[in-house]
């Protein structure tokens, strides 16, 4: 027997060699869809948040099957979550699944069903947040009411956190955690979080992402001023010309390519996938980028262009409030994501030589500086890896780093491992509808993924 084939057989027989019957997932993934369903009605639109309810409907669910849970207020109607399963040996570290509860907001119109119905429609879940992230978190929920129904024998500690305010800042979540409960934000050997899915084309997995780390992130508020006036009568350098001229010079900008080792290793990764002289540039991605057509495919994917420079999105507009007005201040939100090397600093530095014009202010309203990568050599990034092989066999796991941000680099700012490793295989159509319209999981991912999720508890927390 190969040697893959002979591990992948010891790990299907995990549960029942620690002493556990393997749970009737069946029933648990009914549950977890109509648990996922009545947790997506919640509206937890940030701002304002309106977390508490939330929390307090997992609450009830950890009471229902024993799990021991706390909600912790952090004020104005925010909570968090904090549940745990305690193990033998505490002292080898906790497996802590992370997730958020709040969600970006959702204009009703725009979508086929209303975003905080929880509709059920032909095998997937619509809602604002079935991705982002109440999906994960009510899957992290139930792989943990798996392990306890199962009486599943633990030696590391399990604990789940659902933090309210990740979207607007962690105020009242994370970083509250951190400041507020410390007690309870210690020995953990590893934090399981958002991103990291797998990727289907056409119906067939392509590759699988464990994010170890992320991008820093700096939202800019530009700022024209301007002579107001009258419409009939323009102003050259009206404050709305101004900031257009700003904008056009910041949207051709082509920011610099630079090739960082964890995105090498990504793109050598993702050669297994092709082949030819596509193949041989992926492999060594800095050479292949002389080539001007293969440098036009890999910049033209947004996903691989990110990893490769800095990204800046025009993203919010506003002047006059009437069409015949000139206003005396116009302005512009851009949300620029950073690589790991880059230092915030340095980057409004060079913004404000492509802007080009004094007169605009630049203020920064939200800064978060890159943070250390989680290394890969590590027990818990092995124990996803079997997970994903005994679901998807010779399945291609790559390492990017996140192009967005989230909170996981609370964690590795302190030297804590943490991965995004969503346990759901999507469609890229799928995937654009996490903070657009449409938002919605399948519910086949959603049972698959609570056993997912309870065979890496089987894996990396479970008695040996």
């Amino acid at each position: 027997m190969r040697l893959r084939n002979l591990l992948l057989v010891v790990f299907l027989a995990l549960p029942f060699l620690l002493g556990a019957a393997r749970p009737d997932f069946n029933k648990i993934g009914d549950e977890s869809v109509e648990n996922l369903s009545k947790y997506l009605q919640i509206d937890t639109t940030n701002p304002p948040g309106n977390e508490m309810d939330a929390v307090k409907f997992l609450e009830a669910i950890c009471d229902r099957e024993g799990i021991p849970a706390t909600v912790l207020d952090s004020g104005k109607n925010r909570g968090n979550l904090y549940a745990i399963l305690k193990g033998s040996n505490p002292a080898k570290g906790s497996l802590m699944l992370l997730s958020h509860s709040d969600v970006v907001p959702a204009d009703a119109k725009y979508w086929k069903y209303p975003p905080f119905s929880g509709k059920i429609v032909e095998g997937q879940i619509w809602g604002r947040g079935a991705l982002d992230m109440k999906g994960m978190g009510l899957v992290e929920l139930m792989a943990m009411v798996a392990a306890k129904r199962a009486n599943l024998p633990l030696e590391r500690d399990v604990v789940l956190l659902v933090v309210a305010d990740e979207e607007e800042g962690a105020d009242y979540g994370i970083k509250w955690m951190f400041s507020q409960r410390p007690d309870l934000m210690k020995n953990i050997a590893g934090v399981v979080n958002e991103e990291g899915p797998g990727h289907l084309e056409k119906g067939k997995l392509t590759f699988w992402e464990v994010r170890p780390g992320q991008k820093g992130l700096v939202w800019l508020k530009l700022v024209a001023k301007g002579t107001p006036g009258h419409g009939s009568l323009p102003y050259a350098n009206s404050a709305p010309n101004r900031l257009i001229r700003a904008l056009y010079r910041i949207q051709g900008w082509e920011t610099p390519i630079q090739v960082l080792p964890e995105a090498k290793r990504f793109f050598a990764q993702l050669a297994r996938n092709e082949t030819g002289k596509r193949a041989e540039q992926l492999k060594d991605v800095e050479n292949g980028l002389k080539d001007p057509e293969f440098k036009a495919w890999l910049t033209s994917v947004r996903h691989y262009n990110a990893m490769i420079r800095n990204t800046i999105s025009i993203t919010q507009l506003e002047g006059s409030n009437k069409t015949n007005v000139i206003p005396p201040v116009a302005t512009a939100m851009i949300d620029c994501r950073l690589l790991p090397s880059e230092h915030v600093d340095h980057f409004i530095h060079e913004l404000k030589k492509v802007i080009n014009d004094p007169e605009i202010e630049i203020v920064n309203t939200d800064v978060y500086e890159p943070v250390p990568a989680s290394t890969v050599d590590t027990d818990l990034f092995r124990s996803i890896c079997g997970v994903i092989e005994k679901y998807y066999p010779g399945a291609l796991v790559v390492t990017p780093y996140s192009r967005a941000a989230n909170d996981s680099r609370y964690f590795q700012m302190r030297n804590i491992i943490a991965y995004g490793f969503f346990p759901f295989a999507v469609p890229e159509e799928e995937l654009a509808t996490m903070h657009g319209n449409d938002e919605r999981i399948s519910t086949a991912n959603v049972k698959k993924g609570v056993e997912m999720l309870y065979d890496l508890i089987v894996d990396f927390a479970g008695k040996k």
